[in-house]
């Protein structure tokens, strides 16, 4: 998990992918398409909150996973 921001998971490109069973590039792509909302961090990387990867999920055809509590 990237980080934990006002107690909100937070997920990288390659994290989400591996979460929703998608291509890196799919995901990339379905952002800069504005298909799925993502934030950006100071080095310009993509952020990912757990509802955009329920969302990614549910486009991927599977059932959402939520995010482990800490």
């Amino acid at each position: 998990m990237y980080e934990l921001l006002h107690n909100q998971a937070r997920y990288t490109v390659s994290e989400a992918a591996k979460l929703c069973g998608l291509h890196e590039n799919t995901i990339r792509r379905l952002a800069d398409e504005q298909k799925i909302q993502c934030q950006r961090d100071y080095n310009n990387y993509r952020i990912f909150t757990q509802e955009a990867i329920e969302q990614l999920q549910q486009m991927a055809g599977i059932k959402p996973m939520k995010a482990p509590q800490i």
